[in-house]
């Protein structure tokens, strides 16, 4: 998005991020990021929830269910 910032997973060396950088986090893969000491840091971050969204839609079932028997 914007910005320049770092990236480090855990027990490997800082990578720096540029606008237009992508970085692939492994599932369970400790790491941080954020900005540098002297610049702002915008981000975009994609996860897959299936399991939470499942989960969630399951809920959303059963409310609509009872609603339904009312």
């Amino acid at each position: 998005m914007g910005g320049r910032g770092y990236y480090q997973e855990w027990g490997k060396e800082p990578v720096e991020l540029n606008p237009g950088d992508v970085v692939y986090v492994a599932p369970e893969t400790k790491h941080w990021h954020g900005a540098a000491p002297d610049s702002d840091f915008a981000h975009i971050a994609i996860m897959n929830v299936v399991f939470g969204f499942e989960r969630m839609a399951r809920a959303g079932r059963s409310r609509i269910r009872r609603a339904a028997l009312h």
